[in-house]
């Protein structure tokens, strides 16, 4: 896996297990974490639960276990996409380049607008925070990403599977409605 994204320019900094990974991000950053869920150390769902409460960092998870409870369980850490192994390292490199274009669309939207608003609510991009009447609804990070695309597509309807792929990204499947 390392070898397939170093050729796709990307950098990689592996690790033995969670406990260096977690320690490496309390001084540095990254643009993206893969992460397994059986390491050594501390297992990759304490590793996302901590990181979620200081960054919104991607999260992709791979992981042998395929169940439904695993599925469901990595969505609600954060995750922002989950392989199952064996998957294809081709496969893994469309997701990430999926959830980075995702992420430009959203800093674009925010660079030309500060501030979007319908009536009386509020969305400012560049905290990632949504304000009905002045008072701030908390929402995760994928409803937040959905409320944004739905304002910014305001015009127009989408069925489940265009929405699952705009705003959870191409391929990504959910089998629950």
């Amino acid at each position: 896996m390392k070898k397939y994204l170093e050729n796709e320019n990307c950098e990689v900094y592996p690790f033995e297990n969670g406990d260096e990974l977690f320690d490496y991000f309390k001084y540095h950053s990254a643009d993206m974490i893969i992460l397994d869920i059986i390491m050594s150390g501390t297992k990759g769902y304490d590793i996302c639960r901590k990181l979620r409460k200081t960054t919104d960092i991607p999260i992709i998870f791979v992981s042998a276990k395929d169940d439904e409870f695993d599925k469901i369980l990595k969505l609600e850490l954060g995750s922002d996409g989950y392989l199952s192994k064996s998957f294809s390292p081709r496969e893994l490199v469309a997701r990430i380049k999926n959830i980075f274009r995702r992420m430009d669309n959203i800093q674009q939207v925010a660079d030309h607008n500060h501030l979007i608003g319908l009536k009386d609510i509020s969305i400012y991009p560049e905290e990632k925070k949504i304000t009905s009447k002045d008072i701030k609804l908390n929402s995760t990070r994928k409803e937040y990403d959905l409320f944004l695309f739905l304002i910014e597509n305001k015009s127009k309807v989408f069925n489940r599977e265009q929405l699952l792929n705009q705003v959870w990204g191409f391929g990504y499947k959910i089998e629950e409605r």
